[in-house]
C-alpha cells in the first residue's frame, strides 16, 4: 500500500510538471523534448503498478545515465531530469500530506533538509555573478539529488525490500563494470599511445558497494552456489574498480579490505584470504579473454599508473588540484562574500595552471569537500557534510550492534562503502559529477534502514538469527 502510495503521488507530480514543461516545449516546437517527456511519464506509470519491477528499471537505466556526457544536453538527459524530478517531488507531496514521519527518522535527517534548502538560495548569487540559471540548475540537480536518500529509505524500509535494495546495488555495480569493461577493450584497442588510455572515470566509488556486498555476502553465505555467484558478481566488479585507472579508488578498495580483515570473524577472514588468491588466478584469466593478444598492454598500462604514486608530486593532474587548491582557499580567506555564499553552482573562477603555463578558467573542483564550500559558502558546505560524517558514524555503530545476525554482511559494505566515499570526497570531484550525491543517497538510505531494522530487532531478540542462516 505504501508502494502504490507513492506512485499515485509521483504521478500526480508527475502530471503537474509535465503539463507544464509539454506546454512550455510544444510552444518552441521541442517536439523531441516532448516526446523524452511523455516516454518518462509512461516509465512512471510502471512505478503505480509494479514497483519492483520500476525499481529494477531505475537501477538499470544509472549506469546509462552515469556514462552521459556533460558537454550538451541531449533528449536522454531531458527525459531523465523529468522522471528523477517528478519521482522525487512526488514523494516529497507524499510525505508532506500523507506520511509527514518519512521526512525525518532521526534528528540528523533536519540537518540534511536545512542543508537542501539553503543551497537553493545559491540561484541569487548566481544571478548577480552573472552565471545562467540554467548552468546554475544543472549542477544544482546534482547536489539535490541526495534527496533521493529519503526516497529510497522509503521504498525499501522492510526486511525484503532492503535484500532486494541490496541486490540491486550490486546489479548497478556489475553492469557499471561490464559497460566499463567494454568501454576500456575499445579504447585499448584504438590506442596510438598507452598514455592515451584514460580509464573509465566519473563512477568510481558506485563500484565499491557492489563490491563489498559480493564479498561479504560470500564470506558469509554456506551454500556453495550462492558463494559462487557472489564470487562471479565480485570478480566482475573487481575487474571495473581495475580499470577505472583511478588511483583513489584502488587505494581506497585496499585500505577497505585491510579494515575488513580486521574486523571480520575468524572464519570468514580466512574465506577472505583464499578467495583472494582464487579471484587474482580468476581476473587473470578473464583479462585474457576481454583484450585477448592487447593484454600484456594492458597490464603495462595499470602497472604504470600504479607505479606513478612514487611520483604524485610531479605528475600533472597533482600538480593542476594543487594550483586549484591554492587559489579557492585564497578567494575562500579573502573574499568574505565567497566565504558566506559561495559562487553558486555554475560558477567559474580562474586560477593560474604552473604546469601548463597559463590561467586556467573553470568550473570544476577536484576536490569535493572544498567545492561544496566554494560554491555554496563555508556554513552551508559544513552543513552538507556534517551530515555525511554523522551517517558515517551512525553506519559504523550499526555494524557493532549487527554482529552475528543476519543483518551484518548487508551492514559492513555500507559501513567500508561510506569509508572509501569519505577519503574520495577531499580527493576527487565527489559531490558534482551525476553518480555523486544520487549514489551518497542510495548509501545513507541503506544505513538508515538498517539503523532502523536493528531498533526494531533489538526490541524482540529472539528474531535475530545468526548471520550465515540468512
Amino acid at each position: 500500500m505504501q508502494q502504490q502510495s507513492i506512485g499515485l503521488v509521483a504521478s500526480i507530480g508527475a502530471g503537474i510538471v509535465a503539463a507544464a514543461l509539454l506546454a512550455l516545449l510544444a510552444s518552441t516546437g521541442e517536439w523531441y523534448a516532448v516526446a523524452a517527456i511523455g516516454a518518462g511519464i509512461g516509465t512512471l506509470y510502471v512505478l503505480v503498478r509494479y514497483w519492483r519491477l520500476q525499481w529494477v528499471l531505475f537501477f538499470a537505466i544509472m549506469p546509462v545515465y552515469f556514462f552521459q556526457s556533460d558537454v550538451e544536453v541531449t533528449a536522454f538527459d531531458l527525459a531523465m531530469a523529468v522522471y528523477l524530478a517528478t519521482l522525487l517531488l512526488g514523494w516529497l507531496v507524499w510525505a508532506i500530506t500523507l506520511r509527514r514521519s518519512e521526512l525525518i527518522w532521526r534528528p540528523a535527517d533536519a540537518i540534511l533538509w536545512l542543508a537542501l534548502i539553503a543551497s537553493v538560495g545559491s540561484v541569487a548569487v548566481a544571478v548577480v555573478r552573472g552565471t545562467s540559471v540554467l548552468n546554475w540548475a544543472r549542477e544544482w540537480a546534482l547536489i539535490a539529488m541526495v534527496a533521493y536518500y529519503f526516497v529510497f529509505r522509503s521504498a525499501f524500509a522492510s526486511q525484503e525490500q532492503f535484500r532486494f535494495y541490496a541486490m540491486l546495488l550490486v546489479l548497478l555495480s556489475v553492469s557499471l563494470s561490464v559497460i566499463g569493461a567494454l568501454n576500456f577493450r575499445q579504447q585499448v584497442i584504438e590506442a596510438i599511445y598507452a598514455f592515451q588510455i584514460r580509464g573509465v572515470k566519473g563512477v568510481s566509488a558506485v563500484y565499491l558497494i557492489g563490491f563489498f556486498l559480493s564479498i561479504s555476502l560470500l564470506l558469509f553465505r554456506e551454500r556453495w552456489w550462492e558463494r559462487l555467484l557472489w564470487f562471479t558478481t565480485g570478480s566482475l566488479i573487481t575487474g571495473g574498480i581495475v580499470i577505472s585507472y583511478t588511483r583513489t579508488i584502488w587505494v581506497g578498495s585496499i585500505v577497505s579490505i585491510a579494515v575488513m580483515l580486521l574486523v571480520l570473524p575468524a572464519v570468514q577472514r580466512i574465506r577472505l584470504l583464499v578467495v583472494m588468491g582464487i579471484a587474482a588466478v580468476v581476473l587473470g584469466g578473464i583479462a585474457q579473454l576481454v583484450f585477448g593478444n592487447v593484454v600484456t598492454t594492458v597490464g603495462r598500462v595499470l602497472l604504470s599508473r600504479a607505479l606513478t604514486l612514487k611520483t604524485a608530486t610531479k605528475q600533472a593532474s597533482v600538480i593542476e588540484r594543487r594550483d586549484e587548491m591554492q587559489r579557492i582557499v585564497q578567494l575562500l580567506s579573502r573574499r568574505p562574500d565567497i566565504a558566506i555564499a559561495g559562487v553558486a553552482p555554475g560558477g567559474k573562477f580562474v586560477y593560474y595552471d604552473t604546469y601548463l603555463g597559463k590561467p586556467k578558467r573553470t568550473h570544476f573542483l577536484h576536490n569535493g569537500m572544498v567545492g561544496l564550500m566554494f560554491k555554496f559558502g563555508v556554513p552551508v558546505g559544513l552543513t552538507f557534510y556534517l551530515f555525511h560524517l554523522l551517517m558515517l558514524v551512525k553506519s559504523i555503530r550499526c555494524y557493532f550492534r549487527s554482529r552475528r545476525t543476519w543483518l551484518e554482511p548487508y551492514v559492513l559494505p555500507f559501513t567500508l562503502t561510506l569509508l572509501g566515499t569519505t577519503v574520495m570526497d577531499w580527493t576527487t570531484n565527489a559531490f558534482f559529477i551525476r553518480s555523486g550525491c544520487l549514489f551518497l543517497g542510495m548509501l545513507y538510505a541503506g544505513v538508515a534502514i538498517a539503523d532502523r531494522l536493528l531498533g526494531r530487532e533489538e526490541s524482540h531478540p529472539s528474531v535475530m538469527a545468526p548471520a550465515h542462516v540468512h
